[in-house]
């Protein structure tokens, strides 16, 4: 795949979410159609250095691992995600996960399930990359959850709090403007100037 062509230094498998090292934050690899890059990497010490460098962000893959979740992808396993990712390496930061209309998941498990699970296996934010129906019909699931089972409020709000940490983090407040700059000489000697450019 077109993103497999990647040096290999930042390839790391954290213990099954197999994802590239991009800046502050990682993605997950493909090798192809519904398959992943298994990266060549030891195991334990350099993915917990991974993590302890300041990663912020994961990227599931809708990948089953039996050695560590028999029933569901990780997407969906709190074995892997919650148990591995979050407790073992203790990876704090953001969890997305790989696009909900992928042949993987998409008609296998039933969409209020994908998300259930996602949830309780601490997934933060999911991709619906291009149905828009179903992008609304995902809201919907997710509102239903949280509103018929406080446990699945709790997720919500956790996954709000590491969205929220990460914006305060990299998003610059917004720039309060002066009105009175609108009109003033110099924008209008620059409009002038623009238009006899343009021939105006």
């Amino acid at each position: 795949g077109p993103r497999s062509n990647i040096d290999q230094d930042l390839l790391v498998d954290v213990d099954g979410v197999v994802v590239v090292k991009t800046g502050a934050s990682l993605q997950r690899i493909e090798g192809g159609e519904g398959a992943v890059t298994f990266v060549p990497a030891p195991r334990g010490q350099a993915n917990t250095r991974t993590i302890a460098a300041g990663v912020e962000a994961v990227m599931t893959a809708h990948v089953l691992y039996p050695a560590w979740d028999e029933e569901v992808p990780a997407t969906m396993s709190q074995a892997i995600l919650r148990e591995i990712l979050r407790k073992k390496m203790g990876f704090g930061g953001l969890v997305v996960s790989d696009d909900l209309e992928m042949k993987a998941v998409r008609g296998r498990f039933p969409l209020e399930q994908q998300l259930r699970l996602a949830c309780e296996a601490t997934v933060d934010l999911f991709l619906c990359c291009e149905t828009a129906s179903l992008q609304a019909e995902a809201f919907e699931h997710l509102v239903r959850l949280q509103e018929s089972d406080p446990a699945q409020e709790q997720l919500a709000r956790d996954s709000n709090a590491r969205l929220m940490a990460l914006r305060e983090r990299y998003l610059k407040p917004p720039v309060a403007r002066d009105p009175q700059v609108l009109g003033c000489a110099a924008h209008t000697d620059l409009v002038h100037r623009i238009r006899a450019l343009g021939g105006e």
